[in-house]
């Protein structure tokens, strides 16, 4: 298939353009002393609750949607709730309700050992069924897992639990007693975590399905190792995965045009496998890998890359032309050992013999 320039460059600048809508906006939260936190990548709303022992805790709500989450952090994350808030802007995206919950005692910056947390997870859950939601998930990571299986027990019966996902949790037994469907997660490498998660597959009832990466490290730290694998896992579960928006396979000579939220794994060829990833140039700033990088800052960022591996990126322009960004951050990809590979936000997968 061919393309003119001319009427390909239109074409791209229709459609990415169009892809530029802001995110979703927060709901009008049900709680007292609920305001709206300006100033971030995304919007939430930073409300309160009351538990059922009558203690008040906090939390972040962010998105719009008909599927809830709540996400419950382990015991060293000093500033509870906010911990997750990059994945609470991508589930937000998808049309999730996020709820990042501070457990009673957070944020500090030495967290107290309190009893009754099961209840703060109660607490959010109520939250999100008071929305209207008919569908919430519960996410826990090591110390949030642990009570995360404690509120599940007590939630057996409601209609509305759709399931819990829980990250690197050593509570063999907590998963007794719990119908709804459970996904577990592990890294191999986080191995009294992969151990005890191993024991607690076979003891859980059905449905249940297990995970282990082979490197991740423990609990929320696989948002950074694994994160693209570790997410796709979790959306799946939850039912909110996104063909357009998702990373995902290409057949040989297969073309499409990316989004801000696309890349990953592209098909393999013939030859071999191009791990391609898009990036997408404003004025002063980039977003690369879901991360807005300021252009100052974009060179370090390649080279902390680059240790790891060879990177392709498909570089689009996202302001149209007279773009000055858009050949610097092209030239800091070459001079950094990466490629900037294909024009305009197309990927392309060669078919056989090319």
């Amino acid at each position: 298939m061919k393309l003119s320039i001319a009427g390909f460059l239109l074409f791209g600048a229709v459609f990415l353009g169009g892809m530029c809508a802001p995110g979703f906006a927060a709901p009008a939260a049900k709680a007292e002393d609920a305001k709206k936190a300006e100033g971030a990548k995304g919007e939430y709303q930073q409300i309160r609750m009351t538990t059922g022992d009558k203690q008040q805790i906090t939390g972040r709500l962010y998105g719009k949607g008909d599927v809830g989450l709540v996400l419950c952090h382990g015991k060293g994350y000093k500033k509870g709730g906010e911990s997750f808030h990059a994945e609470c802007e991508y589930f937000a995206k998808r049309k999730v309700v996020c709820l990042a919950i501070d457990f009673r005692g957070y944020p500090s910056d030495s967290p107290p050992q309190l009893d009754g947390r099961e209840k703060d997870i109660v607490a959010a859950f109520d939250h999100l069924a008071g929305l209207g939601l008919k569908k919430i998930y519960i996410l826990g990571s090591s110390m949030g897992g642990f009570h995360a299986f404690d509120a599940a027990r007590g939630l057996n019966k409601r209609k509305e639990l759709g399931g819990i996902i829980v990250l690197s949790a050593f509570d063999m037994d907590g998963c007794k007693g719990i119908d709804a469907r459970k996904l577990f997660v592990v890294a191999k490498d986080d191995v009294g975590s992969y151990q005890a998660m191993q024991r607690m597959k076979k003891a859980a009832a059905e449905p249940k399905k297990f995970v282990a990466f082979d490197k991740g490290g423990h609990g929320q730290t696989m948002f950074n190792k694994v994160r693209d694998e570790l997410l796709r896992e979790i959306c799946e579960f939850i039912g909110v995965g996104d063909k357009e928006k998702d990373p995902k396979r290409l057949a040989p000579g297969q073309m499409e045009l990316f989004t801000d939220e696309g890349g990953g794994k592209v098909a393999k060829t013939t030859r071999e496998m191009l791990t391609v990833h898009p990036v997408s140039v404003f004025k002063d700033t980039v977003i690369i890998l879901g991360e807005k990088v300021e252009i100052g800052k974009l060179e370090a960022k390649l080279k902390e890359l680059r240790a790891k591996e060879k990177m392709y990126f498909m570089v689009g322009n996202r302001t149209g032309p007279g773009n000055e960004t858009e050949e610097r951050v092209r030239k800091m990809i070459r001079d950094t050992g990466h490629s900037p590979w294909v024009d305009m936000g197309i990927r392309y997968v060669p078919g056989s013999g090319e």
